[in-house]
């Protein structure tokens, strides 16, 4: 474990888990989440978090492109999001994440000027792990969230019949602000089969 009492690996694993379940509508046709936990004996207390908003990376890289994740440098495949999936499912987690009080929140509206403020003052492009480090030392975070969505597709058909099932695909990449290195990581990507129940159930929120 990673965490300090205070703070356990399973309270970090539930982060993806809930959420997967609040965008999921509880479906049973899912593969288990891929879940990246550190592997050093250093033990990191983290009470104060930095949840940045879901980056759309298909907005940025376009669609069918595979991307490295500069922080876990795993690669993903891009597909079509939907304009509004980003903020969904920042709201989402930060709903979920306020309601199970692991840890103290820091909204991250405070984070866009700090990160605007770093990104003129660097002669070069700054890597995404010393932007959110440097950011997350700005606000006093011990932890930082950073999330992406790759792939946010609702159903297509009626109910009988299937023309594109819903399909998700995003991950979440934890950092230590002290020690500037990724402590946890999560991975879900799922297509949901034809002829179950509709991925986005959101009369279930």
């Amino acid at each position: 474990m990673f965490f300090q009492k205070k703070i356990r690996i399973k309270s970090g694993v539930q982060i993806a888990a809930v959420l997967f379940v609040s965008v999921y509508g509880g479906a049973s046709c899912y593969q288990p989440l891929e879940i990246q936990q550190n592997t050093e004996k250093k033990s990191v207390s983290i009470q104060r978090l930095l949840v940045l908003p879901f980056q759309d990376i298909s907005g940025v890289y376009g669609e069918n492109v595979s991307i490295t994740c500069q922080l876990c440098s795993k690669v993903f495949t891009t597909g079509p999001v939907k304009p509004e999936a980003a903020q969904f499912l920042s709201e989402r987690l930060n709903d979920m994440l306020d309601r199970k009080k692991i840890f103290k929140l820091i909204p991250p509206s405070q984070a866009r000027g700090v990160i605007s403020v770093l990104l003129q003052q660097s002669e070069k492009e700054l890597p995404e792990m010393d932007l959110y480090v440097k950011t997350g030392q700005a606000l006093g975070a011990e932890g930082v969230l950073a999330a992406y969505v790759h792939r946010f597709r609702d159903r297509e058909g009626g109910d009988y019949s299937v023309e594109r099932p819903a399909s998700v695909a995003f991950h979440m990449d934890m950092i230590d602000v002290e020690g500037g290195r990724m402590v946890w990581s999560a991975n879900f990507n799922e297509t949901q089969r034809p002829l179950s129940d509709d991925l986005f159930q959101l009369g279930n929120f």
